[in-house]
């Protein structure tokens, strides 16, 4: 396995695992908190099975839509979670940024 050095110290595995982390720590605020479901379900689809995305898709309510996307994240691990953290970034800033502040 390669480890890439980033300019902050981090290697890739550690910043995974980081973002990773973050999502598992704060699955209750994300899934409350979280509205905008579809549009990081675009974005995540690749690396989620189709029917779990069905599923995500044709629940009513975002929570619904946050605890199903979850139940997605066990196949995907650490991955998954990292690329869902990011887009999260993207998509919800100031939310990861209270979130954040909470610590």
């Amino acid at each position: 396995m390669r480890i890439f050095f980033l300019t902050n110290g981090f290697s890739l595995p550690e910043l995974f695992l980081s973002a990773a982390a973050f999502v598992d720590q704060h699955r209750i605020a994300l899934i409350e908190r979280v509205t905008l479901v579809d549009p990081i379900l675009d974005q995540l689809s690749p690396l989620i099975h189709p029917e779990a995305c069905d599923r995500v898709r044709a629940a009513a309510t975002s929570q619904e839509k946050m605890r199903l996307l979850y139940d997605s994240f066990r196949s995907g691990g650490v991955e998954v979670k990292s690329r869902f953290f990011e887009i999260l970034k993207n998509i919800h800033p100031h939310l990861v940024r209270d979130l954040h502040g909470m610590h």
